[in-house]
């Protein structure tokens, strides 16, 4: 029936909402620890410089 189609259709969404979600999460975690990587490398240069 179409009561048990659009349930389907709400289920796969939030399915895909949160498949996508976390792999946002994942995402800015590698890049917030990326940044760090790299401002951590900056600094030790900066220190060495001077």
């Amino acid at each position: 029936s179409v009561e048990y189609g659009s349930d389907l259709v709400v289920y796969i969404t939030i399915a895909i909402l949160v498949v996508s979600v976390s792999v946002l999460y994942a995402k800015t975690q590698r890049q917030g620890r990326l940044n760090t990587k790299i401002i951590r490398e900056f600094a030790i240069q900066d220190v060495i410089k001077t």
